[in-house]
């Protein structure tokens, strides 16, 4: 998760103050969602 977003693949999160932050939970699972059909993806293309 940290490499994602390093590579601003995660949508911005929100200052909580200090060295904390957070994410909306609807966008995380949103990027989760399209992970995990990029893998699904990949593995029906491997199949072909």
């Amino acid at each position: 998760m940290c490499q994602c977003i390093s590579e601003n693949k995660l949508s911005d999160n929100v200052s909580l103050g200090g060295r904390s932050v957070a994410w909306v939970e609807s966008e995380v699972a949103q990027w989760v969602e399209n992970v995990i059909g990029r893998r699904n993806k990949e593995r029906r293309m491997w199949w072909l």
